[in-house]
């Protein structure tokens, strides 16, 4: 076996653990059903599912504060209360970002799979989590304020954008598949390498080679859009709630800073996810150049079965979720 094969493997393994989604579970609970007590964990209990308990417990506790929060923002008017609000919201959005979720794997599968930089994956979070803020509050805002929609309504329409936003993955990743057999995009190196892969410029052939492509436009606003239609439940529950209050504005300006806490958390997985597929793409092109192209084919295949993969799953149960019994 080649040496740079294990070390490759971990990295991949490892880029994509840390985002694996809650994928098999709908999210059919309403969203103003007051959420679970916590139960304790059961002794053999791994700590991925102790961790992901804490995070839901968490969220619970967060949504609990952000809604007492912003009823004393509107009542007493202070500025204290209203600095507590954005402190929650940003805290929310971290919080949320870290438990079970789609947008991570869907990141995190699509730097796996293109050529994409440190830069680029922080940019596509930030954008992502952008979207998904001005998701949430365009839905309260059409169909709650304009149509007159009731809020239980207005809820029960989340499952729908569910739905639109996991066959959108399912169509990127059939569309990244395609460009993957077919050879994807190829760049050239002009004139002879020189010693340890390097040519005459002095550029090393496995970083440039592999990890410098350019990358779809198209591809790139499919993944902003299909992670950003699914508007953040804790966002809209908090708009529904500031809209029962009268304070709509604050509820906008508390779903903007979610958004910016959920970037944050997003960013730093791209990172590590970016990280590990150029170092696992260097160790495989200091073997070979041959080995390395088709370890950078591998992972643009593999990626793009994973978004492939789990979108088919998380839409076929969003469906199931949002489909009149």
């Amino acid at each position: 076996m080649p040496r740079g094969l294990p070390a490759l493997l971990l990295a991949v393994v490892l880029a994509l653990a840390t985002s694996w989604p809650q994928a098999a579970l709908p999210q059919s609970r309403p969203l103003f059903q007051a959420p679970p007590a916590a139960v304790a964990p059961p002794v053999e209990a791994s700590w991925w599912s102790q961790a992901a308990q804490a995070v839901r417990e968490t969220q619970a506790r967060l949504q609990r504060e952000l809604a007492a929060t912003l009823r004393a923002v509107r009542t007493e008017q202070s500025v204290l209360a209203a600095l507590t609000l954005l402190l929650l919201s940003f805290g929310y959005g971290v919080v949320h970002a870290a438990g079970p979720g789609h947008g991570k794997v869907v990141l995190s599968s699509y730097l796996v799979a293109s050529r994409g930089a440190v830069r680029r994956g922080i940019l596509l979070a930030g954008a992502a989590a952008g979207v998904q803020a001005l998701s949430a509050i365009a839905l309260v805002g059409i169909l709650a304020i304009i149509l007159g929609v009731t809020q239980r309504a207005t809820a029960a329409a989340v499952p729908w954008l569910d739905a639109a936003s996991y066959a959108a993955i399912v169509v990127l990743g059939l569309w990244m598949l395609i460009g993957a057999l077919r050879g994807g995009h190829h760049h050239h190196h002009h004139g002879p390498p020189g010693e340890n892969g390097q040519d005459h410029h002095g550029h090393n052939h496995s970083d440039h080679h592999h990890d410098r492509l350019p990358e779809s436009r198209g591809q790139t606003w499919m993944l902003v859009l299909s992670m950003g239609i699914r508007p953040c439940s804790g966002a809209v529950l908090v708009l529904l709630f500031a809209l029962s209050q009268g304070a709509f504005l604050l509820g906008v300006i508390s779903a903007v800073v979610m958004s910016v806490g959920t970037a944050i958390t997003t960013s730093a997985l791209a990172v590590l996810t970016v990280v590990a597929r150029h170092t696992a793409l260097r160790l495989a092109g200091r073997r070979s150049s041959r080995l390395g192209e088709w370890v950078a084919r591998g992972l643009a295949v593999a990626g793009a079965l994973a978004i492939v993969f789990f979108g088919a799953l998380l839409f076929f149960s969003a469906w199931g979720a949002s489909a009149p019994v």
